[in-house]
């Protein structure tokens, strides 16, 4: 396999959002806008959400959810879309409320295969 170097994702944002209290930082948001060529459409995939614990329960995570969206709708994303892993119940369901709906699985490629097949495989 070879490399050809050609941009496949020529356009891609990203960007982050601070909720703040007081001067204080107490939840931040962060989100990728990219092509899904598959999908014919961008997809804002929001890749950080944080909420401060004592925080928690007053909105803040669904104004950055609310913001996020607005921004990817408004940079022609058709859907949005996170990883959320199995064991976070409670951010399952707090991400159901806004509208978010299970889908797939994730496969990850495990680190042993990186160090060994792809360190074999320079990119050119």
């Amino acid at each position: 396999m070879r490399y050809t170097g050609e941009v496949w994702e020529p356009r891609r944002i990203i960007c982050g959002l601070i909720a703040e209290e007081e001067g204080r930082a107490v939840g931040f948001g962060s989100m990728v806008i990219k092509n899904r060529f598959w999908q014919e459409s961008y997809v804002g995939r929001i890749t950080a959400l944080v909420v401060e614990e004592r925080m928690r329960g007053r909105g803040i995570g669904r104004t950055l959810i609310e913001e996020l969206s607005g921004i990817s709708g408004a940079n022609g994303c058709r859907r949005g879309e996170l990883d959320s892993g199995f064991h976070r119940e409670g951010g399952h369901r707090f991400y159901e409320g806004p509208g978010f709906g299970r889908r797939g699985s994730i496969l990850i490629l495990s680190p042993k295969m990186y160090e060994t097949k792809l360190a074999q495989e320079p990119v050119s």
